[in-house]
């Protein structure tokens, strides 16, 4: 039972997480958000060149 209690729950945080995404896509601007994603980009490619 504590199973299906588990799975219910994440599948609920999944769908409230797209609700978050979809309020935030419409209160941003397109062009705030190109250049959000730019910079989350080039931080997860220093993230991998770092420990080199």
């Amino acid at each position: 039972m504590s199973k299906n209690q588990n799975q219910h729950h994440r599948k609920t945080q999944k769908q409230q997480n797209d609700e978050a995404k979809k309020y935030k896509r419409l209160k941003r601007p397109k062009i705030l958000e190109k250049i959000c994603i730019h910079h989350h980009s080039t931080v997860k490619r220093n993230k991998k060149k770092s420990p080199l």
